[in-house]
């Protein structure tokens, strides 16, 4: 799972730093005070990542609760094969 978010993230950097470049261009015109561009795009990382994490959590509860169910069977299949 780390491997996927690191690749996640190298792939956002470069549109972070095309963001930044465009807010510095923006910061030369007057009525442009704050770097919006740069604020939106870093909510809409924040929102994915999060949205990502939640999804991944989900899947690991998921896998957890069927541990008891695995182990039941395993014990099944060797409890047939001694009988």
């Amino acid at each position: 799972m780390a491997q996927k978010s690191t690749i996640s993230i190298t792939f956002k950097i470069p549109f972070q730093i095309l963001v930044g470049v465009i807010g510095v261009i923006f910061s030369l015109f007057p009525w442009y005070n704050l770097p919006y561009m740069s604020i939106i795009f870093a909510a809409m990382i924040c929102i994915a990542e999060g949205r990502s994490m939640w999804e991944h959590s989900r899947r690991r509860k998921d896998n957890v609760a069927k541990v008891p169910e695995a182990v039941r069977e395993l014990i099944d299949l060797v409890g047939a094969r001694r009988s």
